[in-house]
């Protein structure tokens, strides 16, 4: 969904440093990744699917004072990112239940969504270009449930071929996923840049993994249902010393009735690649979406 930006510093309390995380990882499919000049828990960098850095964070302790140029609700009057995949992006505020404005400008073809993080009351700019606009309808109320609509399908002999339209073409010949009837298969996920040939996160097992099953999910939507749809994952592993961590991960998102699964160990490619899930869904033929 995000496409570019130098980065922005947000410097909030330290009792609202994890919901500010979350509001952004949540809000933009964001990355988080402890800062590499100086690590340490209450410093942390939020990373777009292209690796680069967006958002950094630091948490003000009690008794410290807030940096004269980034004050609590600050002199930042807003944040501009320039986006992709406009519904996506409605999807998310609805699923948030964050109020948002649009609006047309006078550059042809460009239009904004504005919203704002709730934690900080920092003014948040969606930017979007006139190819990736104008395919939902942002007068309607938000509905927390509503699923952005399917932008690549092609159907053949009795199944759909799944491809969102956020996810590039795969170097080599497959399909992100393919619906027969009600079931979903999921083709492996790497944690892979926006190329299809980097590797995201080299090195680190959780961030790899968040990356793999926000694809994953990306994926199902696409074909109308939910991550809860999910009723069976493969799990590859390079090593199994990534076993805990990855778990750690994986059970924030499956941590309510979680599809049965397999792991086992595997050489993957790329060879920076630590974790690789394919996975099947069943979802309802009353949420499965037509374009």
């Amino acid at each position: 969904m995000i496409e570019r930006i130098g980065h922005i510093n947000i410097r909030t309390a330290d009792n609202t440093f994890e919901d500010t995380l979350r509001f952004y990882e949540d809000l933009m499919g964001l990355n988080r990744l402890t800062s590499m000049a100086t690590p340490s828990p209450d410093n942390v960098w939020l990373y777009a699917e292209s690796g680069r850095p967006i958002i950094h964070v630091n948490a003000v302790k009690d008794g410290e004072e807030f940096s004269a140029y980034a004050p609590p609700t600050g002199r930042l009057n807003h944040v501009a990112f320039d986006c992709r995949d406009y519904d996506l992006a409605v999807y998310r505020m609805q699923r948030m239940n964050l109020s948002f404005n649009r609006y047309e400008t006078q550059v042809p073809g460009l239009v904004l969504l504005v919203t704002k993080d709730p934690i900080n009351n920092i003014v948040i700019e969606l930017s979007f270009g006139a190819d990736t606009v104008l395919r939902s309808d942002l007068h309607a109320s938000p509905k927390a449930d509503a699923a952005p609509s399917r932008t690549s399908k092609t159907e053949a002999a009795g199944r759909v071929v799944i491809h969102p339209s956020e996810i590039p073409p795969p170097p080599v010949p497959y399909s992100p996923g393919i619906l027969a009837g009600n079931v979903l298969y999921v083709a492996g996920v790497l944690s892979l840049a926006e190329d299809m040939r980097t590797t995201f996160g080299i090195g680190d097992i959780k961030m790899q993994t968040k990356k793999v099953i926000e694809t994953i999910r990306t994926i199902v939507m696409e074909a109308g249902g939910q991550l809860s749809d999910v009723t069976f994952n493969t799990i590859f592993l390079r090593s199994l010393d990534d076993y805990t961590g990855m778990n750690e991960v994986y059970a924030q998102y499956f941590n309510d009735s979680p599809p049965a699964r397999l792991c086992v160990r595997a050489d993957l490619v790329p060879p920076d690649c630590l974790v690789e899930i394919a996975s099947v869904a069943h979802i309802s033929r009353d949420r499965q979406g037509s374009s």
